[in-house]
């Protein structure tokens, strides 16, 4: 049956002629936005009376005591507001008892997260007892009728139960994370909430259309009270009744939906929060996992668990908190999470609008979003090329093991001709031939001297090889194919050898690639610079980088007199006057190898007066076997006889 508060459907579900009918939505809207303004300083007043104080501490942002029990002032705002609709509109009324085992099941779980809330408000409560209670009040939503039917497509069937109780514990939790400055869960759930609104109204949801109302209007007027600077903290018992609510209406109004972007809608409207959920709990997954070098194996990189997991652990990590570490204020942060929750919720909007066309532009933005900011916000734990974490995942032994290569060439030159094959379909050879071009290339290789080195680009003499072999499979290619009729399309050759070459030369570089640029960017205990920009210099930085256990991250180089050299192997070539603010750039100087005594003896007083460490690099070949015959073994701390 049809909800009388959902006219007919025209954009987003509804028409325009028919707004004259939503005016219960309007008055329970007004009725709340009234409510909150007189309730709110109710509730901060019996949280001052009950000592619910929000002390500033270290991973606080604010600087003088303030109440909690926010979230009282907004669940009695938004329940009364109902109650008022109910009451003096006939339509309301029809909507609410219609709907009213799934109303009994709501007021049953802001209940008891309200309770729980207001307790941890006053005195914190495990995280597990709070997880416990978001759980069953999950499970009268969906023994109310509440499920998610289907994810992206596919009909879940029997797992809708877990699914849906999942989904809503995760909205819960994703929107108590974002309630870290004034004035930001309250605005986040009035812009959430109207778009749920619409959502409702475009599912006939007339009941969770009012609900949604009354939570955006008591947000609102609690707002008022809440934005920076806040003389009020909406607090758990605000938090997690929001976050409960609009968990079960973006299930109600896109999880019952049969098109892969159903769910995406209510996922886009919930966007601002549930990225902080995702992005937090992925930061603390991997900060317990370290990248360690393994010496005894060549150099190989490998995981290390370095702890458990601290999951329920709170930080000082979370979006809020390193846009202020970027220099914003706290107004200027709120604001910028507004205006990108609008974004995504009018995304959310133009989705369900028209019907999922625009679906997969919606995911490629939203994840290139999702990507920008984890590099802006410096999450050093989500960037897999800077923190190591593709290095310990690269198979290496595959630049170790001669056969391994030669089967992963064979390979990449069937992908390659496959993939001609398919952009240029016309006049190719059968699959048999294509095996035996598959061979010839890798064979070629094979004869220019690709495989009898492990590590072919560890030296330009080994990049000369590889592209030296590279060019003879090339020639070797087209005089197989020449005694083809008839011969298969030039372009199509031409990016079969172009594919090959790319791949061949991929792989093996992307090993190096990645090392260096872990090497460059890994936070290690010191920040040095390398003195000179000479053979020496260069193979000490060489050195430093492939030594992490050396713990020791290159900033430039120094000379007295630079000489106009701006960098030197992509890195900046210092002066000796940097020495002066040498705290805020580096913390020692590397000699590599021997210098004149003067000079050294000059780095050193200038290192004493910019209290900076003077330490020298150098490699040393002690003997530890048997000597060659006529020579004697030195021991360690004996002097060689007539050595001065």
């Amino acid at each position: 049956m049809k909800s009388p508060l959902a006219p007919s459907t025209d954009l987003f579900g509804f028409d325009r002629a028919a707004i004259a009918g939503l005016h219960g939505i309007a008055v329970t809207f007004l009725v709340a936005l009234g409510l909150a303004l007189v309730l709110t300083p109710v509730a901060r007043w019996l949280a001052r009376l009950a000592g619910a104080i929000d002390m500033p501490e270290a991973r606080r942002v604010h600087s003088v005591p303030t109440p909690r029990w926010g979230g009282l002032g907004v669940v009695c705002a938004g329940a009364f507001s109902l109650l008022v609709s109910a009451a003096i509109l006939a339509g309301a009324r029809a909507e609410l008892v219609r709907s009213a085992r799934m109303t009994a099941a709501l007021a049953g779980g802001v209940l008891i997260l309200l309770a729980v809330g207001l307790l941890d408000d006053r005195k914190s409560i495990r995280a597990s007892v709070k997880l416990a209670v978001e759980v069953v009040a999950a499970t009268l939503a969906v023994l109310a009728g509440c499920h998610v039917h289907s994810l992206f497509g596919f009909n879940l069937g029997n797992l809708s139960i877990p699914v849906t109780i999942v989904w809503i514990v995760a909205v819960i939790n994703a929107f108590n994370m974002v309630d870290g400055l004034d004035g930001l869960a309250a605005g986040l759930a009035v812009i959430i909430s109207s778009s749920l609104v619409v959502l409702s109204l475009q599912g006939s949801e007339g009941a969770m259309a009012l609900i949604m109302a009354g939570l955006g209007g008591a947000s609102l007027g609690f707002l008022f009270y809440n934005f920076n600077p806040a003389s009020v903290f909406l607090g758990d018992s605000g938090s997690l009744p929001i976050g409960f609510l609009m968990a079960v209406a973006s299930a109600e109004t896109s999880g019952k939906g049969t098109t892969a972007a159903s769910i995406l809608v209510g996922a886009l409207a919930l966007g601002v929060p549930l990225t902080e959920l995702s992005l937090t709990i992925l930061r603390r997954l991997l900060r317990a996992v370290d990248v360690v070098r393994n010496s005894a194996t060549n150099g190989e990189y490998r995981l290390r668990l370095a702890g458990r997991a601290a999951l329920f652990t709170a930080d000082r990590d979370h979006i809020h908190h390193r846009l202020l570490a970027l220099g914003l204020r706290q107004r200027d942060a709120t604001l910028l999470m507004y205006a990108l929750c609008v974004v995504v919720n009018a995304g959310a909007l133009l989705l369900a609008g028209r019907q999922g066309s625009y679906g997969s532009v919606l995911l490629i933005a939203a994840a290139s979003v999702f990507i920008g900011c984890i590099h802006i916000l410096g999450y050093r734990e989500l960037q897999p090329v800077r923190n190591g974490m593709l290095l310990a995942l690269f198979p290496a032994r595959l630049l170790q093991r001669r056969w391994l290569q030669l089967c992963t060439d064979f390979s990449i030159a069937l992908a390659s001709m496959t993939g001609a094959w398919e952009v240029h379909p016309g006049n190719w050879p059968d699959i048999g031939l294509l095996g035996i071009v598959a061979a010839t290339q890798t064979g070629v290789l094979a004869l220019g001297g690709l495989y009898r080195r492990a590590q072919p680009f560890a030296s330009v003499q080994g990049a000369v090889v590889i592209a030296r072999s590279i060019f003879y499979a090339g020639c070797a290619t087209w005089l197989v194919l020449a005694f083809v009729r008839p011969f298969p399309s030039s372009a199509a050759v031409i990016l079969d050898l172009y594919l090959f070459a790319s791949l061949i030369i991929g792989y093996r570089v992307s090993f190096y690639f990645l090392d260096h640029i872990f090497n460059r960017s890994r936070q290690a205990d010191r920040r040095v610079v390398i003195y000179g920009t000479g053979d020496s210099a260069t193979a000490a930085l060489h050195t430093i980088l492939g030594s992490p256990f050396l713990g020791m991250t290159v900033v430039g180089f120094v000379e007295e007199r630079p000489a106009g050299r701006a960098c030197h192997e992509g890195l900046p070539v210092l002066g000796f006057e940097t020495f002066n603010n040498a705290a805020r750039q580096f913390e020692e100087i590397i000699i590599p190898g021997a210098v004149p005594e003067k000079t050294l003896r000059q780095l050193s007083a200038r290192c004493r007066l910019a209290k900076l460490s003077l330490k020298q690099l150098s490699v040393n070949c002690t003997e530890v076997g048997y000597p060659p015959e006529g020579r004697e073994l030195i021991e360690p701390g004996e002097v060689q006889p007539g050595a001065s």
